[in-house]
């Protein structure tokens, strides 16, 4: 696979990944804020926002072939990593379980494109 094919196939990849999981966590948003307690605190809600906008500009971003493509992926991944974090410190709880996954991936598509 040529450098191009592997660039674009790290592309697609990270924008499926980013727009995933910016549509997982805020479905998560709304089960936290229905559950109260702990899952609604205000920093775990504000960090939950944070990396779904962040997933969201960076999906758009690698569409429109942005030029600083490679800090706006590392800033997505050091953001999803964190969410990817915060929610597995919620044991037993599926919802954030799946969240935490889609940072994780969209964590690691990220740290693929800014290396590439």
């Amino acid at each position: 696979m040529s450098h191009t094919t592997s660039t674009t196939a790290h592309n697609h990849q990270a924008i499926e990944d980013c727009t995933e999981c910016a549509q997982v966590v805020k479905s998560t948003i709304e089960h936290c804020l229905s559950l109260g307690g702990k899952h609604a605190e205000e920093e775990h809600i504000a960090m939950m926002r944070e990396c779904a906008a962040i997933c969201q500009k960076t999906a758009n971003d690698i569409s429109r072939k942005a030029a600083d493509i490679e800090a706006i992926c590392k800033a997505c991944a050091e953001v999803c990593e964190a969410c990817d974090h915060e929610c597995r410190s919620f044991d037993h709880d599926h919802a954030m379980t799946a969240c935490a996954d889609a940072c994780k991936k969209a964590a690691a598509s990220c740290n693929a494109m800014a290396a590439a």
